[in-house]
C-alpha cells in the first residue's frame, strides 16, 4: 500500500491489496488515543427488514435473511452512540438524512459490522467518545474503483483528517510498522 500525502486529505492506494482478516488492525491503527472510537453509520431505512417477505424466496432462505437482518439491526441499535436527521458528508460532499451512528465495543462487534458491511464504498469516523459529530478527527472513505491510468484500477481509502498533520504524526508511524508493504511518498 502507498500513502500520498495532500494534506488534509490522504490517498491510501492499494487497500485491496491487504487481506480481509487485517481490516479491523487496519482500522484500530487510528485509534492512537484512548478516548477515540470507532463510528459507523446506518440508515435508519436500512434496518427495516419488510422487504424481505415481499421476496419470492423459499420459506427457509426468508427466514434465515430475516434472522440475519434481525441480528443486524440489534447489533446497530445495541452499539449506538447517537442518531441525526441530516450529516454532510465531507468526502462526497452531500448530505446523508436519518443516520444511527454506533461503535463496536470490541474487537469481535469490530469484526461482526466488517463482515457484514464490508468496508468498501462505506465510511468510518474516528472521533473522540462523547464529542459532537462536527467534531471528528478522522473520516475514512473506502472507495472501490479508482484509476490512476486506464490499465491501472485499484481500492483505496481516502483520510480527512480534521486537524492538519495529526495523521501524519501520530497514525502514519503506526500504519507503517503494522503493515511492511506501506510506503509513502509526498512530503
Amino acid at each position: 500500500m502507498i500513502c500520498i500525502d495532500s494534506i488534509p486529505k490522504y490517498e491510501i492506494k492499494h487497500f485491496d491489496k491487504l487481506e480481509y482478516e487485517k481490516y479491523g488492525e487496519f482500522l484500530n491503527c487510528f485509534l492512537t488515543d484512548p478516548m477515540y472510537i470507532l463510528l459507523f453509520k446506518e440508515f435508519e431505512e436500512n434496518l427495516d427488514s419488510s422487504w424481505i417477505e415481499k421476496m419470492d424466496w423459499d420459506l427457509e432462505i426468508q427466514e434465515n435473511v430475516k434472522k440475519e437482518e434481525r441480528n443486524w439491526e440489534r447489533l446497530v441499535r445495541n452499539l449506538k452512540v447517537f442518531t441525526t436527521q441530516k450529516w454532510l458528508h465531507p468526502f462526497y460532499n452531500e448530505t446523508q438524512n436519518d443516520l444511527i451512528f454506533f461503535s463496536p465495543m470490541n474487537q469481535q462487534e469490530l469484526q461482526q459490522i466488517i463482515k457484514k458491511r464490508g468496508l468498501i464504498n462505506d465510511s468510518c469516523i474516528v472521533i473522540e467518545n462523547g464529542k459532537p459529530l462536527e467534531e471528528w478527527t478522522y473520516i475514512l472513505t473506502f472507495v472501490e474503483h479508482v484509476f490512476e491510468n486506464e490499465e491501472d484500477e485499484y481500492c483505496a481509502v481516502i483520510v480527512l483528517e480534521n486537524c492538519t498533520n495529526e495523521f501524519k504524526k501520530e497514525v502514519f508511524p503506526v500504519l507503517k510498522a503494522k503493515f511492511q508493504l506501506f510506503a509513502y511518498e509526498g512530503d
